[in-house]
């Protein structure tokens, strides 16, 4: 499948997995890990389908609480590229599960360690 595909091509692609949303104010692909975890797939509904992808791996559903976990630039704009990043980014997601990160406040004191140490300091 190539570059050209509009975002319902994409999401027929990569199937039922995936759905179309608006996130802040961008049609984007979604994806549920159903774990906490989901994906943002954005820039896929622009008009200019040369440019590449950014994947955000998020953790919660509800915006004001949820946490950015982690951020993939330039994904190439192939269903294949989408779904094999969207893989790794699911293996790091049940990583963190695994070694226990399971709460926002566990996978914040992990990303913004230095936070943590003040709290404690004083």
């Amino acid at each position: 499948m190539g570059k050209n595909l509009n975002i319902r091509g994409f999401q027929k692609a990569l199937g039922k997995d995936y759905s179309i949303m608006v996130i802040d104010l961008e049609r984007c692909l979604y994806r549920d890990f159903k774990n906490g975890f989901n994906v943002e797939i954005s820039g896929i509904g622009r008009a200019n389908r040369k440019t590449p992808l950014t994947l955000y791996l998020w953790y919660g559903y509800q915006s004001g609480s949820c946490i950015l976990i982690k951020t993939v630039s330039n994904v190439d704009r192939t269903p294949e590229a989408i779904a094999d990043t969207t893989e790794t980014l699911k293996n790091y997601a049940d990583g963190l599960l695994a070694h226990g990160y399971d709460t926002r406040e566990r996978l914040w004191n992990l990303k913004y360690p230095e936070n943590n140490r003040k709290a404690h300091q004083t």
